[in-house]
């Protein structure tokens, strides 16, 4: 990290370390206009600020979710004291309220699968000192492998692809 007199800056290099993106991507987002560099001395790296941090982090948090770069520079760039800044904030809005009903449905499958993960592994970890594992014909008698009539995850691994099919 490159020290200013007050404020701490950071190099291009310091940015991605701490953001988990490429040199290449952090150059490309300055390219696009989505960072700008502090002015730099005569040969000197170029310097970011901790806002421009800040920003990689929200540009990055926002492609996480699927944005397009052209859908995070409209949010990240909006300007509201600018001519037309009503427009942009209203578009950005927009786009705003979609990101949040897809996170939202993501979040919704997320949670429904940590249950069937951890309703699986539940089970198998039940099925792990079983007499019958490995002769799938005698699952048919035991507690566990009911679960599987509620948990299609569970019946996929203890009864295997094909009997999963039959039914």
């Amino acid at each position: 990290m490159a020290k200013d007199e007050q404020t701490p800056l950071y190099t291009t290099g310091d940015l991605a370390r701490m953001t988990g993106n490429t040199l290449r991507t952090v150059r490309y987002y300055e390219e696009l206009g989505l960072l700008a560099p502090v002015p730099r001395r005569q040969g000197a790296h170029r310097l970011f600020t901790p806002q421009d941090l800040e920003r990689l982090r929200t540009i990055t948090d926002l492609r996480a979710t699927g944005l397009s770069l052209e859908q995070v520079a409209e949010i990240v760039n909006v300007q509201m004291h600018q001519p037309q800044g009503g427009q942009r904030l209203e578009k950005a809005l927009n786009l705003m309220d979609s990101q949040l009903e897809m996170v939202r449905e993501r979040l919704q499958t997320l949670q429904r699968v940590e249950k069937q993960l951890s309703d699986a592994r539940e089970a198998l970890a039940r099925c792990k000192d079983c007499p019958s594992l490995g002769a799938p014909q005698n699952c048919h008698t035991c507690d566990t492998a009911k679960t599987a009539q509620t948990n299609g995850l569970v019946g996929l691994l203890l009864h295997g692809e094909q009997e999963s099919q039959d039914v």
